[in-house]
């Protein structure tokens, strides 16, 4: 009973990394760079380093000018991890949470990050060209950040692949994702002339991106197998000996069952049956369909040994 007790918010984000898909780690890394971010704004503050800290951050955060941009191109990726505040990151997250599992349902997992960066940086470039070519933007430059780019991306490709599927909204009822998709699109371009311009422009760039994506994935043509390639290639560089993250990634319920097998105690049978409904429940139904219990008895088997 004191291990159940005894399972923190601290392992509860540990298993999500370790056991949760790719919507989980991509929102774990959102909130974690958020509280980042916003704790050292507040010591910057106490020190008045406001110009500093708003420098330094201007770094990571993509520009409206191309020349900036090739000083920082790592900002094509990195501002889709900055937010504004609280609300910018909540109505990003939860978007991306939703519909972010529809893609893991019926695309797999391995899709969830290609379209979510993809369409991040996709979103960026329309973003500059808009801003190198239409007379209204002549005015100055701008900087961007956000995940909204990537998450509409997701939002599109989900809509585009399944249309049919439902969400149940308060007071609604039961509506066709599509129309939902729609709704944010309809949304997006009567926004632009008012506010956010660039911000808008990017959520039709990542729009555009998700709806491609699924299209030419339905004639056979994968956009995400060279990305998860080259993400596969970098991490077998980095673990060259002890490439457990790949192949996680390739075959999670089977490399994380031979590995509860070895942490087990000999001769145990019910705990070896137990381990093995617990990861079968997690490959249908996901990890946050597991108890308090069930997940507490995960995290212990897993730290056996160690």
């Amino acid at each position: 009973m004191s291990t159940y007790n005894n399972f923190s918010l601290r392992d509860e984000i540990r298993q999500k990394w370790q056991f949760g898909n790719m919507v989980h780690k991509i929102m774990l890394v959102n909130i974690g760079v958020f509280l980042i971010d916003i704790i050292l704004h507040a010591l910057f503050f106490l020190f008045d380093g406001q110009e500093v800290f708003e420098t330094g951050k201007n770094w990571f955060m993509v520009s409206s000018s191309v020349f900036d941009n090739l000083w920082k191109p790592w900002s094509l990726v990195s501002y889709m991890f900055l937010h504004s505040g609280l609300l910018h990151i909540i109505s990003n997250m939860l978007v991306f949470y939703f519909f972010g599992l529809v893609v893991v349902n019926y695309l797999g997992n391995r899709r969830v990050l290609p379209i979510f960066v993809q369409g991040g940086v996709i979103a960026a470039l329309l973003y500059i060209v808009f801003y190198s070519i239409f007379p209204v933007f002549s005015a100055g430059s701008s900087v961007m950040l956000g995940a909204s780019g990537g998450v509409t991306a997701i939002m599109v490709a989900a809509a585009t692949a399944q249309p049919n599927h439902h969400f149940f909204l308060p007071f609604i009822g039961a509506v066709r994702i599509v129309w939902i998709a729609l709704f944010f699109l309809v949304m997006f371009l009567a926004g632009m002339p008012l506010e956010n311009a660039g911000g808008h422009i990017a959520h039709l760039g990542g729009a555009l991106y998700g709806f491609l994506f699924i299209q030419q994935l339905q004639q056979g043509n994968d956009w995400s197998r060279w990305f998860n390639n080259m993400t596969d290639s970098v991490l077998n560089w980095l673990q060259p000996t002890k490439n457990m993250h790949t192949a996680y990634k390739r075959n999670s319920a089977q490399n994380t069952r031979q590995r509860m097998y070895r942490r087990s105690q000999p001769n145990s049978p019910n705990t070896q049956a137990k381990v093995d409904q617990i990861l079968d429940k997690i490959a249908q139904n996901g990890y946050d369909s597991l108890s308090k219990e069930e997940k507490a008895f995960l995290f212990r088997v897993s730290n056996d040994d160690k």
